[in-house]
């Protein structure tokens, strides 16, 4: 997963640091970088047309994080302007996986690479289930292949 292209990733979205994000350091406290990712995940569902309370309504699934990993690059600080790029891969029959690409917007740096792996569950009873056709149209076209 190190050093991948910014153009292997079809979806951008941006997040300023808060003061509220960074530790005693100064510098953006560990586990903020998967908040990030998160909300990097959600716009994405949102700009492909499917906002995750739609998805989970209209589906009656969830799409739980099982896995995550975080490869910490360079410090974030207050009031930084990252890009958390987002792409997809290994798309089962009910799992995939969300690698993610943080950087300073300002500079470029890469700051953090992270990885999530998810799987779809019914609401109820929580057991895996198929991911539905009409969300494995959207993700097709967003693989990324990692090396």
């Amino acid at each position: 997963m190190n050093g991948m292209e910014y153009m292997n990733y079809p979806f951008a979205t941006q997040v300023r640091v808060s003061y509220r994000d960074v530790d005693m350091q100064k510098v953006v406290h560990n586990s903020n970088y998967l908040h990030y990712a998160e909300l990097g995940r959600i716009e994405y569902l949102r700009s492909r047309g499917l906002p995750y309370q739609q998805v989970v309504h209209r589906h009656n699934l969830e799409m739980v994080v099982v896995e995550s990993h975080c490869f910490y690059k360079s410090p974030a600080r207050f009031d930084d302007l990252l890009t958390i790029r987002v792409g997809l891969g290994d798309i089962g029959r009910s799992s995939f996986k969300v690698y993610y690409q943080i950087d300073r917007e300002a500079t470029g740096d890469l700051i953090a690479e992270v990885k999530t792996h998810h799987v779809c569950v019914d609401r109820e009873s929580f057991k895996p289930v198929r991911i539905p056709d009409p969300i494995l149209e959207l993700f097709e076209p967003d693989t990324i292949e990692m090396s």
